[in-house]
């Protein structure tokens, strides 16, 4: 995996990720894990709408990345 995303310009979270070894989720938790941090599902979880106000729309519409750059 490692030769495969030097080769590529792709991390190996990307090449992982991306050739259905892990998904996101697992890879995050596995991660998450190694740092001794809890992790929280929050999808399907209620959110107050005065909490959405707070967002500015520019962010709340901004694409979110779907990997993290690779670090030169």
């Amino acid at each position: 995996m490692a030769k495969e995303a030097e080769r590529a310009g792709r991390s190996i979270r990307a090449v992982l990720i991306d050739n259905h070894i892990v998904t996101e989720e697992q890879l995050t938790a596995a991660s998450a894990d190694a740092h001794g941090i809890a992790t929280l599902d929050l999808v399907g979880y209620p959110i107050a709408p005065a909490t959405v106000t707070k967002i500015p729309m520019a962010q709340a519409q901004a694409p979110r990345p779907r990997h993290r750059p690779q670090r030169s």
